[in-house]
């Protein structure tokens, strides 16, 4: 089996320096194919990497410009003549999830898998799961998946493989993945025997049926665009109490956000409701009038309609049912920030 191997640094390859602060490490990030060799021999023998570094950084310090070239990195192997059988990805934890739903999203017709794996702490740490992770990795693409996953060990002692399309910002001080609506697409056990979950058709084709529609899935005729560095173009409102609505006549460095603002995201909370519905109401209209397009995330395709959702198809709302908050805004940054 042919992977490509792709290295951009993260925890999973870092090592602590003299000052006691982690900081990616070239020999680290390459020394993770040795480790797993001499952990694992017997499926080592199974298994050729073809590595390469795009970049080394710290995932917190991802932005477009680093997206684009990982992005550009894996286009280039999808229409290689290289016979790849799979990529696998390290990567940091803190914006894995944006990375893999992005990957999802944007190769969505890939004929070969990907995993993204990393750690939550450096691999000399003992009470890191970087090289399990790893090794699950690639267990898991030797099952010739398909899609892009995210393969990684929670405190429950399983490994969980997450559908890259429906990961979750990790809990405030959590280290444990999360999907949405714990939509995993399996584990493996403590023993290590594959656990899948069971999902009927349907259902795996409701991930992307929404992004679809609105023109956030590209085909593999589209070829990649860069992303801009920033996404200050999207404005994404969180619910909670006591929330107040921006104006969209204010100014911003100069800038009033009507002119600024391409796209407006709002993620819900879990009912699919929103906070203070006579100013949601009020921005709503506001930001359509300026002909900003308004998005919500959060909504459920089954969910129970209340007094306050009724308004949404009167204001003309784009409702993204079933769809994780990290996917919709990734499609939103893709479609909106060239």
């Amino acid at each position: 089996m042919l992977i490509k191997l792709i290295l951009t640094g993260g925890t999973i390859g870092s090592i602590p320096g003299d000052d006691g602060l982690v900081a990616p490490n070239t020999e680290q990030m390459k020394g993770i194919v040795d480790r797993w060799q001499a952990a694992y021999p017997k499926e080592a023998g199974e298994v050729t990497f073809d590595v390469s570094i795009p970049f080394q950084i710290l995932s917190e310090e991802l932005d477009g410009a680093k997206l684009t070239q990982l992005l550009y990195e894996i286009e280039g192997v999808l229409r290689s003549s290289k016979n790849y059988d799979a990529i696998m990805i390290c990567h940091g934890t803190d914006t894995l999830p944006y990375t893999a739903a992005m990957l999802s999203i944007l190769f969505s017709w890939a004929k070969i898998p990907m995993v993204v794996v990393s750690g939550n702490y450096p691999l000399d740490d003992p009470r890191s799961n970087g090289l399990v992770n790893f090794a699950y990795g690639i267990r898991y693409l030797q099952m010739q998946p398909k899609g892009v996953s995210a393969v990684y060990r929670n405190t429950d002692g399983k490994t969980y493989v997450h559908a890259g399309q429906r990961l979750l910002v990790q809990p405030t001080c959590d280290g444990d993945l999360f999907s949405i609506g714990q939509r995993v697409l399996g584990y493996f056990d403590e023993e290590g025997t594959w656990v899948p979950r069971e999902e009927d058709a349907a259902e795996q084709s409701r991930d992307f049926e929404t992004l679809r529609s609105l023109g956030m899935l590209p085909t593999e005729e589209d070829p990649i665009h860069p992303i801009s560095k920033y996404a200050n173009h999207i404005c994404m409102i969180r619910c909670f109490p006591g929330k107040e609505y921006p104006d969209l006549d204010q100014s911003r460095n100069g800038i009033e956000m009507k002119d600024m603002i391409q796209a407006i995201l709002i993620e819900t909370y879990h009912s699919g409701t929103v906070c203070d519905q006579t100013a949601f109401c009020r921005f709503v209209r506001q930001a359509q009038g300026y002909g900003i397009p308004v998005y919500a995330v959060g909504t459920l395709s089954h969910g129970t309609p209340y007094a306050t959702t009724g308004v949404y198809e009167e204001l003309g709302l784009k409702l993204l049912p079933d769809c994780s908050p990290v996917a919709a805004y990734c499609g939103l940054w893709y479609l909106t920030g060239k």
